[in-house]
């Protein structure tokens, strides 16, 4: 009897914990944004902007670099700011960019495009929407305008 009880008394705190856990809310992601859209400004400067996630995040942080190997950038946006000019653009190189929702030292995934100047319309402005594949699980939504979406 003594063996049956101890294990009875191992078991219900553990089965108590991993209910808990199965059944308490995700309160610790953060949510992605979504459609990643691009538009020349000038000949120096590239406006890139996204859809704000829906959800609690304090503000992003945006990656981006020129393709192959270019330096890479990183900014800080504050929440409501759902855009960044990149303002050393070349119009002749292809642009890799990463938009990251962030809460205090929570990211989201990354919401990710490419841009290249091939698909760019006489008025400067984005073309057909394409669909952006990711590295990871995909989010129905994650959407790239303009230039030419690659994997």
């Amino acid at each position: 009897m003594q063996v049956s009880g101890s294990r009875i008394k191992l078991w219900c705190p553990l089965i108590s914990l991993a209910l808990i856990q199965f059944f308490a809310p995700v309160s610790a992601q953060v949510p992605v944004p979504r459609r990643l859209r691009f538009k020349v400004l000038s000949a120096g400067k590239l406006l890139v902007s996204w859809k704000e996630p829906k959800g609690e995040y304090d503000g992003y942080k945006f990656i981006y670099n020129t393709e192959p190997g270019g330096e890479t950038s990183e900014l800080q946006i504050a929440r409501g700011e759902n855009k960044a000019i990149i303002k050393d653009f070349n119009p002749r190189k292809e642009y890799s960019v990463k938009v990251i929702a962030v809460s205090g030292n929570l990211h989201s995934r990354a919401l990710q495009g490419k841009y290249t100047a091939e698909d760019q319309s006489s008025d400067g402005d984005t073309t057909q929407p394409q669909r952006l594949k990711e590295a990871g699980p995909v989010e129905e939504g994650n959407e790239i305008s303009g230039g030419k979406a690659k994997v």
